[in-house]
């Protein structure tokens, strides 16, 4: 039950309209919307706590929310949420209006279980009628053993108060927008952040406004001396704005890392603000790192060979080609095996390998370091003479040495084999009378003839 508490009461004679009041609301009994987030709530009636279900590994790192409607006189208030001090995790708090965030904390350490936490968030405005809700996230420290991960904690939350502020009735009408130098720098680069907060109100002024920013892990903001930082939360406390009077507050930033993120930026002020619409902003910032990564290398070596050193046209040669990848550990992707055929050789067959006129490829699966591929082709013999093959190889990657990833191989080619063995020799041609063939016989036949010429004279 939400409770009502005066600070003052009217029997002793004070007026009503100054009375300052608190406003309690109970987590389990009060939000009747506990699944408006990413994930949802459940109640923990035992210790009478809203939280996570974290034992469901989709619901870990991920916001709950639990709405309710505002039945307060609208103004400036107080708003604390008791939190639930967990033993394996310190979980994130935040308190939001119609939807958006006007206050974030997170829960410190604890040694005892369930140690209640109090998060205050001062002077924040909340119109009549409003829609105001509470959210927490389950995390996990590290440093509480469940099986084989570690614990979570779940976010519990037990009241949420509200202590009204009756020194800020006067309303202003506070509207913020943001810009930046740019918006795509890069890793290093310095960037200036202008917040511009105009109070369109025509009569009253913004007394202690505050800007709030919640800012990204891929920037560095150097806080100037009004601000305050609670982890990635700063608060900057600004000078007073007159009414139909824009202020701008200024920040440098550096880029520390690459990637894509929101800077949420608000404002509120001592005075109501029924305009919280206005009140807040995004900058989106995109940065590039710019560090330039080795690309891999490897070190790819081919050889060839072939079932014969010679051959007669017609013939089949079956050649073996072999690639291995000398690097000691990068891996070659996509590695291609070619072969460039001479014209007087043609390709015929292989399981792996097609032609295109003389060039013949053959695709292989990567090869890890140290691992070696086999390529196995046919070519058929077209003309005679020295038939030299030119066999290369290459992957995606870079070579650490090129000179071993081409070599040449060469046969011989005749037009037939003359020899009744069938063996295959070269094609010959020995001196004498009109350049042709004279067997050892003849040889003979003739050394007898001139020997007995010789004794007859």
């Amino acid at each position: 039950m939400k409770n009502i508490i005066f600070a003052l009461f009217t029997a002793v004679g004070i007026n009503s309209s100054l009375m300052a009041d608190t406003l309690e609301y109970q987590a389990t009994t009060d939000f009747s919307n506990i699944n408006d987030g990413e994930v949802p709530y459940y109640r923990h009636n035992g210790i009478s706590a809203l939280a996570i279900n974290a034992g469901n590994a989709a619901y870990r790192n991920k916001f709950a929310r639990a709405t309710t409607d505002f039945d307060g006189t609208a103004g400036v208030y107080d708003v604390t949420i008791s939190a639930l001090g967990e033993l394996d995790g310190e979980c994130e708090y935040r308190f939001l209006v119609n939807g958006i965030v006007a206050g974030t904390a997170t829960n410190n350490r604890v040694d005892v279980d369930y140690e209640v936490q109090h998060h205050t968030f001062k002077n924040i405005s909340i119109p009549a009628n409003a829609e105001i809700s509470v959210e927490s996230n389950a995390v996990s420290n590290g440093l509480v053993p469940e099986h084989d991960i570690f614990a979570f904690a779940r976010g519990r939350w037990i009241t949420l108060t509200l202590q009204s502020d009756d020194t800020a009735t006067t309303p202003v009408d506070l509207e913020i927008s943001a810009s930046t130098t740019t918006y795509s720098p890069n890793v290093g680069d310095t960037i200036t952040i202008d917040i511009d907060i105009y109070n369109s109100n025509s009569t009253h002024t913004a007394t202690n406004p505050v800007i709030n920013l919640t800012v990204p892990s891929l920037l560095a903001i150097e806080a100037p001396s009004q601000c305050t930082v609670d982890g990635e939360n700063l608060s900057c406390a600004v000078a007073e704005i007159n009414p139909k009077f824009t202020d701008t507050f200024s920040l440098t930033a550096v880029a520390v890392a690459g990637g894509t993120a929101d800077l949420p930026v608000s404002i509120t002020a001592d005075q109501i603000d029924n305009q919280l619409s206005n009140n807040n902003t995004t900058l989106t910032i995109t940065s590039t790192d710019q560090t330039v990564t080795a690309a891999p290398v490897v070190d790819l070596a081919v050889s060839i060979d072939s079932d014969v050193t010679s051959a007669v046209v017609g013939d089949e040669i079956n050649y073996t080609m072999t690639v291995v990848n000398q690097h000691a550990s990068n891996v070659a992707t996509s590695p291609v095996a070619g072969v460039l055929l001479p014209d007087s050789l043609s390709f015929s067959s292989s399981a792996g390998c097609s032609a295109i006129n003389n060039a013949v490829t053959c695709s292989l699966a990567e090869l890890a370091g140290g691992e070696t591929a086999i390529v196995e082709f046919s070519a058929t013999v077209n003309a005679a003479g020295d038939a030299p093959v030119v066999a290369s190889a290459s992957a995606a990657e870079s070579e650490v040495v090129a000179s071993d990833n081409e070599v040449i191989y060469s046969i011989t080619a005749i037009e037939s084999d003359r020899a009744s063995t069938g063996n295959q020799v070269p094609n010959s041609t020995q001196a004498g009378t009109g350049g042709g063939y004279t067997s050892p016989l003849n040889l003979i036949g003739l050394y007898l003839v001139a020997l007995f010429a010789r004794r007859r004279k």
